[in-house]
């Protein structure tokens, strides 16, 4: 008991400085309706604006919707460089947004203000998933509030449903409907009216390309289509705005809304309010967008088209701008499509023959990453690391090395200036974009111009003689113009700037200077259609150079009377040559929202008004102490596994708005069990604190000890803390440490082993980890096919005044195999050794053995479905049958290219992929000790089908069998059934 004490001290000790210093670093202002969470005070420049447009958007929701929110907790960050929005209403209602400004590729966003826009669309989720009926109400009284669903209590999933139903519809469903409202809510700017998605469909049309069913987009759509889950928002959007069209807004409402008549699951609901199953009306969607697409491809082809020779021999994917170098004739861009990994290629024009330069880390959608280039040095820059806080990286062309030029630059839009060999971007930091000059040997960035608060600078390009820089800029009623700065007027301190040309409600995008200097070429939507155009620079004529039924980007002048140009694919962007002429005539296409429009006049009621002022004498910001803020989220019933029985009891949660500090407590008992009184209740706390963990447990249970031979549960109690620290900042490398101590007593068996009785009935352990990883897949792949891993941990107990350490190794490395998609070998390795008494040899210390055997996996789990990976399994043997005081193991693993489903199975249930790894094991236990080593082999299979359920629950059923072989000893077989529950 003076240890426990001892240990409860020493953990106070740790966490209460902690506790303050943190809480200094996040700021909020909390009022009625909305409670504002932020680090520092960096933002508070921005609050009252942020404010503004919150209340505007939620005024209207609240008025359309019928819906009272309560309090909304809102929290800004700055975590990566373009702005980013997000929602969740489990067990809070919840809006995160990234304050930077957005990405503009390729004019998928609208360039409008953009704090109302995301809470426009964010706030539309809110609504969608949590109003009530007065059956969801009376279940959120009866659970203290909405449950969120975990994996390790499937029961939540249940009472998740009944709190929140309509969050288990398909992403396409939320998406859809957030689209919708963000475009009319703000005028008509928005996807609904979407340059980009008319494309995207009017392409399907002109390749004669499928368009996905209703199931075949979950399970086909999001996965291999270079654009991967960005088309749950370009069906949805579509399929939404075309029942607005047929049917009109009163019925999509009726559809959307969660009122006292309507159904939870959302398929229920459809056929409620339109009389028909919602894949028949998707069947009749995918019918009436042929025949609309094909109407704006007749108009179009109406004006004679503009001749495309293509390069490459098929679509590249996402694709960044590219560079070109006129001795060689070959161009440079990043590219990533399914079935490689992201690159930076260098592209010979003549032949269409494609390089790999180098691997490209952490690409983004659709430009894949920020790139310019040095003709001079033959040096490629760009960014990596572009979901975070941007690196500027130099790969040489004809090693292909890479080397980090500057970790953290922020910056991208990059462009190379050739007079003086310095490289100009956009660096995007706390809600500002900001024109920046890097100065040969880039190791300073210099801001020279930063935009007003709510405009944007992109698509920078440079004079050949270094005299000017062009630049688009965005402006907060979506209007776009076309720039001109002179570059030593910028270094000298002078941010004045010519206006070449304005557009409202359009886009001027991509724009580079011709070889000239006389004329800015580019692209615009002007007629509906991404064509290209030029603008003079002497006298700002606009004209008209392409005419296409799909759409160009990235036009580069390369020859008197001809452009380079990508050409917009069903599977991406093409490189190709196009012929430079001006023409005089082209159609504008139709758009499905005008239609819609026209149909519905009262959507011009719904533009929102410019956001009112407020009282901001009343706002105080205050710091944010996450223990204090902490409340009761729910609680509700539960059961879980006590060795061979059942334990009911009831689970409560605890925490702050930002998950922060929580609480995890599961009371429960187990009367009708055989085992001693002691043993019939069972308790288990978890406490969260930042990176810190409090864990205590009495006859600890584990739900899925109900299921199959992996036992978790385990008689006695414990008490330990733990610190777990993660880092990512440069994805896909990430790494991480975590080191732990624990007390143990009344124990039957050991803690990490359910088939070894303990020798002692009490005793402390500490833990020390650490993990370093690079690990990638292709588009379309389910696992990761390439990288490496590497895992170390240190294990001690201290018993009977002795210590027992022990150490564990784990090195995984794998690569894709050429020529056959999304296929991977993998060698993984496991080394361990303890320095521990090892007994003798008739009663060996089981304190000082490792203990391997088993698939790991129960026949109804939550963890990753391919547990004979870890460093104790061994299929083939019983879990823990083979004893090592030390041993190494070698596994060779092929996973073979996933089969992926189309249209199978309902709107509630549907597989997606079935997977499938072969694997064969070599264990030498004991390599110092020939006369107890033993040599032992494995060979297997494992077999994985993803069966979606609800739309948000996935699930995942595994079948396998694998041999075990040992000399002079009979072959052994064993075989794996298991379900994993509620994956992501």
């Amino acid at each position: 008991m003076n240890q426990n004490k001892l240990l409860i001290a020493a953990l106070l000790f740790v966490l209460l400085p902690v506790t303050k210093s943190h809480g200094q670093l996040i700021t909020q202002i909390d009022t009625e309706r909305v409670q504002l969470v932020y680090f520092g005070g960096r933002y508070t420049y921005m609050t009252p604006h942020v404010l503004r447009t919150f209340f505007n958007a939620m005024d209207f929701h609240q008025e359309l919707w019928d819906y009272d929110p309560g309090k909304i907790y809102v929290m800004l960050n700055d975590f990566q460089d373009y702005g980013t929005g997000g929602a969740i209403t489990m067990p809070l209602n919840q809006v995160f947004i990234g304050i930077g400004p957005y990405n503009f590729a390729f004019s998928i966003v609208p360039s409008s203000e953009r704090f109302q826009w995301l809470f426009n669309h964010e706030l539309t989720h809110v609504v969608m998933t949590d109003k009530p009926n007065s059956r969801d109400e009376r279940w959120r009284r009866a659970f203290f509030g909405k449950v969120r669903r975990d994996e390790a209590h499937p029961l939540s999933a249940l009472w998740s449903y009944t709190t929140v139903p309509r969050w288990y519809a398909p992403r396409w469903y939320q998406e859809g409907i957030a689209i919708f409202m963000e475009t009319w809510m703000a005028g008509g700017l928005g996807r609904t009216m979407g340059y980009y998605d008319e494309m995207y469909f009017r392409s399907l049309v002109h390749e004669n390309a499928p368009i996905h069913s209703v199931v075949g987009l979950e399970t086909e759509g999001t996965a291999l289509d270079f654009q991967v889950g960005a088309n749950a928002y370009l069906y949805g959007s579509r399929f939404t705005t075309y029942l607005a069209r047929e049917y009109g807004v009163e019925m999509l409402h009726d559809f959307f809304v969660r009122s006292e008549d309507s159904k939870a699951f959302y398929a229920r609901q459809f056929r409620r309010v339109y009389d028909k199953p919602v894949r028949q009306a998707w069947a009749e969607w995918i019918e009436f967008e042929k025949q609309f697409q094909q109407e704006n491809i007749d108009r179009v082809k109406e004006y004679p088209l503009t001749a495309f020779k293509p390069i490459s021999s098929h679509p590249l994917g996402n694709a960044s701008t590219f560079r070109y170098n006129h001795d060689t004739q070959k161009m440079y861009m990043a590219i990533n499509y399914p079935g490689i990994i992201s690159q930076i290629a260098e592209i010979d024009t003549r032949t269409g023959d494609i390089r790999k330069l180098a691997t490209l880390d952490s690409p983004a959608l659709y430009y894949s990453t920020h790139l310019a280039y040095d003709p001079d040095s033959n040096i490629v820059y760009i960014t990596e690391q572009n979901y975070k806080y941007r690196s500027l990286v130099s790969i040489a062309v004809e090693t292909g090395r890479k080397e980090t030029v500057i970790p953290f630059s922020r910056t991208g839009d990059l462009v190379f200036n050739l007079a003086d060999r310095s490289i100009w971007g956009v660096r995007l930091d706390n809600g500002h974009s900001t024109l920046v000059k890097i100065p040969e040997p880039y190791e300073s960035i210099e801001p020279l111009y930063e935009t007003p608060f709510g405009k944007a600078i992109f698509d920078l390009d440079i004079s050949s003689d270094g005299k000017y820089l062009s630049a688009t800029l965005s402006g907060v009623g979506g209007e776009q113009e076309l720039v001109i700065f002179e570059t030593y007027k910028l270094e000298m301190g002078d941010t004045g700037y010519r206006s070449l040309l304005k557009l409202d409600d359009n886009t001027l995008t991509q724009f580079k200077f011709s070889p000239d200097n006389q004329y800015l070429i580019g692209t615009s939507y002007y007629t509906g259609v991404s064509n290209v155009w030029r603008v003079g620079i002497k006298d700002e004529s606009f004209d008209l150079l392409s005419n296409t039924e799909t759409g160009f980007f990235m036009p580069y002048q390369y020859r008197e009377d001809s452009l380079l140009v990508l050409r917009f694919y069903r599977d991406g962007m093409m490189p190709g040559r196009i012929p430079l002429e001006v023409l005089h005539e082209a159609n504008a296409i139709n758009f499905l929202g005008m239609d819609v429009l026209k149909r519905d006049t009262q959507l011009v009621e719904w533009s929102l008004p410019p956001p009112a002022p407020i009282d901001t004498t009343g706002l105080r910001e205050v710091p944010y102490h996450p223990f204090r803020e902490m409340f009761l989220a729910n609680a509700w019933p539960d059961v879980a596994g006590y060795k061979n029985t059942a334990a009911a009891g009831y689970r409560m949660l605890w925490r702050d708005p930002l998950s922060l500090s929580q609480i995890d407590l599961f009371l429960a008992t187990s009367p009708w069990s055989s085992y001693e009184d002691k043993q019939k209740v069972h308790a288990h706390l978890d406490w969260r604190y930042w990176n810190w963990k409090l864990s205590a447990t009495w006859n600890r249970t584990d739900f899925y000890d109900l299921f199959g031979p992996t036992k978790r549960s385990r008689a006695g109690y414990s008490i330990g803390f733990s610190y777990d620290r993660s880092y990512t900042l440069k994805e896909p490398f990430r790494y991480s440490y975590s080191f732990a101590v624990y007390h143990y007593g009344g124990l039957e068996v050991l803690p990490q082993h359910q088939n070894i009785e303990s020798p002692l009935r009490q005793f402390q352990a500490a833990t020390a980890g650490f993990n370093m990883s690079k690990l990638r897949r292709t588009l379309g792949g389910v696992d990761h096919e390439m990288g490496y891993n590497w895992r170390v941990s240190g294990l001690t107990y201290y018993a009977a005044d002795s210590f027992y350490p022990s150490i564990v190794s784990n090195q995984d490395i794998g690569f894709l195999v050429p020529g056959i998609r999304n296929t991977s070998f993998w060698i993984r390795n496991s080394i361990g050794q303890s320095f521990g008494s090892k007994g003798t040899a008739e009663e060996p210390d089981p304190l000082s053995y490792f203990y391997l055997g088993g698939f790991r996996n129960n026949y109804v789990d939550w963890r990753e479905p391919r547990q004979y990976r870890s460093s104790l399994a061994f299929p083939g043997a019983e879990i823990d049958a083979l004893r090592a005081y030390n041993y190494v193991r070698t596994m060779g693993e092929l996973n073979l290219r996933p089969i992926r489903t189309r249209n199978v199975g309902t709107t509630w249930i549907y597989p997606t992929y079935i997977y499938t790894s072969l694997f064969g094991t070599y264990l030498f236990t004991d390599p110092d000790r020939s006369y107890v080593s033993r040599h032992v082999f494995n060979t297997g299979f494992q077999t994985d089908i993803e069966l979606v359920m609800f739309s948000y629950m996935k699930t995942t059923w595994s079948v396998g069998y694998a041999w075990l072989f040992e000399s002079r000893q009979d072959q052994q077989g064993q075989l794996l059934l298991s379900v994993k529950l509620l994956g992501m």
